[in-house]
């Protein structure tokens, strides 16, 4: 929970820099809350008006479906590898 205003904030600077891509590694997470589920779908929501594609790569299975409960009709893109991500915003 205490990590999520981090991500958070590093996840919009990222928007506001207005890179054309921004791919998400989850690969190396053992742990999410649902709070932190809640805040990579709301960024989601976030990065088409600031003009970056998004998306999430590696998703842990458990993060998967916690995803899967808190995005409900909001679209996540998500990938197996972060050059499967790239490759398809291209």
């Amino acid at each position: 929970m205490h990590s999520s205003p981090v991500l958070a904030t590093a996840l919009r600077d990222s928007l506001s820099a207005g890179s054309g891509a921004l791919v998400v590694d989850l690969g190396a997470v053992t742990f999410c809350s649902v709070a932190g589920a809640a805040l990579l779908v709301m960024i989601s929501s976030e990065a088409e008006p600031a003009g970056v594609r998004y998306g999430l790569s590696s998703v842990p299975p458990r993060l998967a479906r916690t995803l899967a409960f808190v995005r409900g009709d909001r679209p996540v893109n998500c990938y197996n590898s972060v050059p499967d991500a790239l490759a398809a915003m291209r």
